[in-house]
């Protein structure tokens, strides 16, 4: 994996790991350990700490909709914010979600590990899917419990300050 900073004004915006530059028409440049804010001088190709700017706000991962499947809609209760979901044992979830910068949905296309865990330790591990800054997860929920998607979770492999907002996802699921 290879670190590398979104340059816009003269500072990293935002540092991605990957295992190339992302492909969304912006300037990213390989950045080694840079920080968002670091000052890029253009004439040494490098990054300075010195000087650094503000970043920008984190972006943030925002559920846009939640479809359980077909067989358990009708029992499914979902809160109107996305925030909470119940359902029945087996229920089969697509949740999708927007990265976004404010209002503005950045158009960055990876795959990323997300952790849902169970308030009484037991952990599920998720693949989701970004495409062009649309985010599709997929999943099987087999076990009753108390099962959470929460901002440190989504954040957990990433470097210190380098994270997203997110404000957490809860599904309730019952025992049949």
């Amino acid at each position: 994996m290879k670190r590398f900073a979104k340059v816009m004004e003269g500072a990293a915006a935002l540092v991605v790991e990957a295992l190339e530059a992302p492909d969304d028409g912006g300037r990213w440049i390989e950045c080694g350990d840079a920080s968002a804010g670091d000052r890029y001088d253009e004439a040494e190709g490098t990054f300075h700490r010195e000087g650094a700017v503000t970043p920008p706000s984190r972006p943030s991962i925002v559920i846009t909709h939640i479809q359980p499947d077909e067989g358990n809609a009708p029992t499914t209760l979902l809160a109107p914010d996305w925030s909470e979901v119940t359902c029945r044992e087996g229920t089969r979830l697509a949740v999708s979600a927007e990265l976004r910068s404010g209002e503005a949905v950045l158009p960055l296309t990876a795959q990323f590990r997300l952790p849902l865990r169970a308030t009484d330790g037991r952990e599920r591990v998720l693949l989701a899917t970004m495409t062009d800054g649309r985010i599709s997860i997929g999943a099987t929920l087999r076990d009753s419990g108390i099962w959470r998607v929460d901002e440190a979770g989504v954040n957990s492999a990433l470097p210190a300050g380098q994270g997203f907002a997110f404000s957490g996802l809860t599904v309730y699921v019952l025992q049949d």
